[in-house]
């Protein structure tokens, strides 16, 4: 088994141990490059499982964007396997939306990072 089927079958272990855990969430691509329009008719909207706030402070240091987080940001996890599926590049450009029972809470992505195999994405939202 290649190192990328190892670390995508670990996520998607995690991320079924940890159901409970997950909410809904949808990645915005705006065509226009601007994040803050999630509606307009030039994006496209892609459901994603989605864990929240789910790194300790410890974990948090170790990411490349470590230096920019706010304490009003978001912090989520996806899974790589979700992102190519829709053959999604990650751009700070776009935004993403988190559901959770019937409120739902709208982002702009500020930053990402991922592993070598792109099986984990950790991404930045900040509210919009």
């Amino acid at each position: 088994m290649s190192i990328k089927n190892t670390l995508n079958s670990a996520v998607n272990t995690i991320f079924k141990t940890f159901k409970d855990i997950i909410k809904d969430g949808t990645y915005i691509v705006d065509e226009n490059g601007d994040g803050w329009e999630s509606t307009s008719s030039t994006s496209s909207e892609y459901p994603m499982e989605t864990i929240v706030n789910g790194l300790s402070q410890r974990d948090l240091k170790g990411l490349s964007f470590y230096e920019h987080i706010q304490p009003t940001d978001t912090i989520v996890m996806i899974k790589g396997s979700d992102i190519s599926k829709y053959g999604i590049t990650v751009r700070s450009s776009d935004a993403y939306q988190i559901t959770d029972g019937s409120v739902t809470s709208s982002y702009l992505v500020i930053a990402h990072s991922t592993d070598p195999a792109n099986a984990l994405y950790i991404l930045l939202l900040r509210e919009k």
